[in-house]
C-alpha cells in the first residue's frame, strides 16, 4: 500500500476498502486464478500420496486404487474429470484475463 499508484488514489480520496477491492484485487486476479490453475495438477496427485497414507476416502484414493487393481473404465473415468476440470480452469483464467486487459487470446 506503499506504491505510487496507492497514494494518488488515497490522495482522490478513495477508501482503504474501495482501494483494496476495486483497484488492487481487479489488478492480481488473473494471477490468482492462474496459480490457482497450476497448482490443481498437484494438489491431485498430492492427494494421492495424502488418502492412502491417512486412510482418507477420495479422488486420489480411488485414482490409486484404479491403478494397483488396473481398473481402466475408472481410472480413465477420472483421469477424464480431472481434465476436465483442468481445461475448464483454464478456459475460465483465459476468458478472465481477457475481460481485464481488453485483449483477444488467439488460442
Amino acid at each position: 500500500m506503499k506504491s505510487p499508484y496507492i497514494k494518488v488514489l488515497r490522495a482522490r480520496g478513495y477508501s482503504k476498502n474501495r482501494i483494496l477491492w476495486n483497484h488492487i484485487l481487479l489488478k492480481i486476479l488473473p494471477l490468482l486464478v492462474v496459480l490457482i490453475l497450476l497448482d490443481f495438477s498437484s494438489l491431485l496427485s498430492g492427494a494421492m500420496i495424502v488418502e492412502e497414507i491417512f486412510f482418507f476416502p477420495g479422488i486420489g484414493k480411488s485414482m490409486y486404487y484404479a491403478i494397483q487393481t488396473m481398473d481402466a473404465e475408472l481410472l480413465s473415468a477420472l483421469l477424464f474429470y480431472s481434465g476436465l476440470t483442468f481445461y475448464i480452469f483454464s478456459r475460465v483464467s483465459i476468458r478472465f484475463q481477457e475481460s481485464l486487459t481488453g485483449k483477444e487470446n488467439l488460442f
